[in-house]
């Protein structure tokens, strides 16, 4: 649910989660969202590079 961008408070209602904490722990990181991580900062990165070029 989180991947397919679910927000957290929906994601804790629809599986019961009362805490925080048990979100963060059923919630696994894999290799995927590492890449997608990266991808999101080097696009972060190529646009606060444009924005930053003088006029």
């Amino acid at each position: 649910m989180r991947r397919a961008g679910i927000p957290q408070v929906v994601r804790m209602k629809i599986s019961g989660r009362k805490t925080d904490s048990l979100e963060r722990r059923y919630s696994i990181t894999d290799n995927e969202d590492i890449e997608n991580a990266r991808e999101l900062m080097e696009k972060r990165s190529s646009i606060a590079k444009i924005e930053m070029k003088p006029r």
